[in-house]
């Protein structure tokens, strides 16, 4: 089957390991990275990434 699970009318990307990821929807994925920056201080791209751990999205580079 697909790796995919709706839970409480939400999308979840189902990994390895059970480190699922919820599916964030296009429209969505500006001000969730917007929101993960600011959260992160503005320390860069790294930090800024490891906050996105838990989010899946189209075109995302694998974090």
């Amino acid at each position: 089957g697909f790796p995919f699970k709706l839970a409480n009318g939400l999308l979840y990307h189902m990994r390895k390991g059970g480190h699922n990821r919820l599916c964030i929807p296009s429209p969505c994925i500006s001000p969730l990275l917007e929101m993960v920056h600011d959260q992160k201080h503005h320390f860069g791209v790294k930090r800024m990434m490891r906050g996105l751990v838990s989010f899946s999205f189209n075109s995302m580079t694998k974090v």
